[in-house]
């Protein structure tokens, strides 16, 4: 949501351009205004997951008890 907030001030300046490129066509720049947000959001998103990726690694990690292999619960048959 906050990264697709942020595409509005590009879609807000890519709507002006497209304004002035297109001789006033509303039409083309109505699109361009609501497709902008969205296509700048999935553009950020590996920025945002690539964090989340890394947070939830290191806390696998820490309850792993830094050993690094993973817990079988009681009961479970391995292998």
């Amino acid at each position: 949501m906050t990264l697709k907030w942020l595409g509005t001030y590009v879609a807000h300046w890519a709507g002006l351009l497209m304004l002035a490129t297109t001789g006033d066509n509303v039409w083309v720049t109505g699109v361009l205004v609501i497709i902008t947000p969205i296509a700048v959001a999935l553009v950020q998103l590996p920025l945002a997951l690539a964090p989340m990726g890394v947070l939830l690694a290191c806390l696998r990690e820490r309850l792993d008890g830094g050993t690094g292999e993973a817990r079988v619960p009681s009961g479970a048959s391995i292998g």
